[in-house]
């Protein structure tokens, strides 16, 4: 998605989610998954709280 408003509200809204999971005590981990996590043995796949 190119820079602009609309890619600003989206990330604003994603950010909040993230802090809201986190405030609940419902979000263990946010990462970007990388060539180097994803390399490093580290399994995202069914994660859950």
């Amino acid at each position: 998605m190119p820079p602009g408003k609309e890619r600003d509200e989206m990330f604003k809204g994603h950010f909040a989610n993230i802090n809201r999971l986190a405030s609940e005590g419902k979000l263990a981990l946010a990462d970007l998954l990388t060539e180097l996590t994803a390399g490093a043995g580290y399994s995202f796949c069914g994660v859950g709280y």
